[in-house]
């Protein structure tokens, strides 16, 4: 764990941890089992210079049953790529099982010509 307190417009918040890396699995966005807003509020008291999304950020194979998109779902997508602006590296590690997902990480990704799983998202200015 690095320093507990982030400088923000010269204040320090003493309510963030701050790591090196956080690894989230299976956040299942999509889904009315999924817990959004328990994850929302670990992202905002929880910072690190790399986040690591592991397994299915949306639940493909329970969405074809019937979807659940509340707001709290919009907030998490929004929360990760307000990160990425900020200077955090994205790291996406998809599931083996959902070929949409798949697909959609290995067209946004500049290795995609080669198929090139995971997808990393770097802040503006870097090479995506």
């Amino acid at each position: 764990m690095l320093d507990n307190r982030i400088e923000e417009e010269g204040q320090f918040n003493a309510g963030v941890q701050r790591y090196r890396a956080v690894f989230i699995s299976d956040i299942h966005l999509g889904t009315k089992a999924c817990q959004a807003e328990a994850f929302r509020d670990f992202l905002k008291t929880h910072k690190a210079s790399r986040i690591n999304v592991v397994g299915d950020i949306v639940d493909f194979w329970r969405i074809r049953r019937g979807v659940s998109w509340p707001q709290p779902h919009n907030d998490v997508l929004q929360k990760l790529l307000r990160e990425v602006r900020k200077g955090t590296e994205l790291i996406y590690i998809p599931a083996i099982t959902p070929r949409p997902c798949t697909n959609i990480a290995a067209r946004s990704s500049a290795a995609s010509r080669s198929s090139a799983i995971p997808c990393t998202l770097r802040p503006m200015g870097g090479a995506i």
